[in-house]
């Protein structure tokens, strides 16, 4: 998937595989940027990671929900980010679901590692109610 028309400039492409997790998707992207003159260095290009809502396309980072942000962020060190990676851990005992691999959320979108994890707080409640039920002994 190529982002050639969007506000990053021109090359902008998709890199690794989507995640989607509690009513977001991030995945990220490498834009291809000219080494300056006289510099010794690699061009490794801008690395970008991204948070959109996936109800409204709306931006996630930089907010504390998930609408109104920004929609993007760049990586430290340009390169091919990471895909980003869902996972579980023990936080104080208690399982805590993180991703590595994404824009911080709440950084206010200035430039972050992808290496650092993040808590996930999903923006949807799962209230379930049982509305009916019939075992197979009921007549």
């Amino acid at each position: 998937m190529s982002l050639d028309n969007n506000q990053n400039g021109q090359g902008e492409q998709v890199v690794g595989s989507a995640l989607i997790v509690g009513g977001l998707a991030t995945f990220s992207t490498n834009r291809p940027v000219p080494a300056e003159d006289g510099s010794c260095s690699t061009a490794l290009g801008e690395a970008r990671g991204y948070w959109v809502n996936l109800f409204n396309g709306s931006g996630a980072i930089g907010v504390s929900g998930a609408c109104d942000g920004n929609r993007s962020s760049v990586f430290l060190g340009g390169g091919l980010p990471p895909s980003p990676v869902l996972g579980t851990v023990p936080i104080d005992g208690k399982p805590t679901t993180v991703v590595i691999g994404a824009p911080q959320k709440e950084v206010g979108g200035g430039p972050n590692s992808q290496y650092s994890p993040q808590q996930i707080k999903p923006i949807i409640k799962s209230k379930r109610k049982m509305k009916y039920w019939k075992s197979s002994g009921d007549k």
